[in-house]
């Protein structure tokens, strides 16, 4: 089987959307037939829920969607640049954050990725933030990042990352 990246997903919490492509690159990737999983993880950019567990509300979603939630929230360390072979933003701000607050590792900021460019579903620039919003928010968030994952995997396959 193909070598596959070590992969970080980042957000600004960690408890909505990354943990959220965490779950499901997990899933995407015991279903390829890995035997041992490439590395995978994620992390927030801000401290705010630093040892919790995914949102409430996403778990409901993902429950939704047949995926069993895990994780707890932590934040992203000048470590995870070194380690991780890509990293991936959900949104805009969150590539500059990285960019801004690792700049010390210059050379490695080519492993920052932003998820929005991986989605084929319609046009986002980022993938939202479903936090303040209603149930319908986590459900779409759910259903964009199912569709970045096949994407990143194709991608991956094809030598294109």
């Amino acid at each position: 089987m193909k070598t596959f990246p070590s992969v970080l997903f980042v957000c600004t919490g960690n408890i909505c959307r990354s943990p959220t492509a965490e779950i499901i690159w997990s899933r995407k990737l015991k279903d390829l037939g890995f035997k041992k999983l490439p590395k995978f993880d994620s992390a927030g950019t801000t401290a705010y829920h630093v040892g919790e567990a995914p949102d409430y509300r996403m778990q409901r979603a993902l429950r939704g969607a047949g995926y069993q939630p895990f994780g707890r929230s932590r934040l992203v360390h000048q470590t995870d640049i070194q380690e991780f072979d890509l990293v991936i933003g959900m949104s805009n701000s969150h590539i500059r954050h990285m960019r801004q607050t690792f700049a010390d590792y210059a050379k490695l900021l080519h492993r920052l990725n932003l998820f929005s460019e991986l989605c084929d579903l319609n046009e986002v620039t980022d993938i939202p933030d479903p936090y303040y919003g209603g149930e319908d928010g986590f459900i779409n968030v759910v259903r964009l990042i199912e569709n970045g994952c096949d994407n990143l995997i194709r991608k991956i396959k094809m030598d294109q990352i």
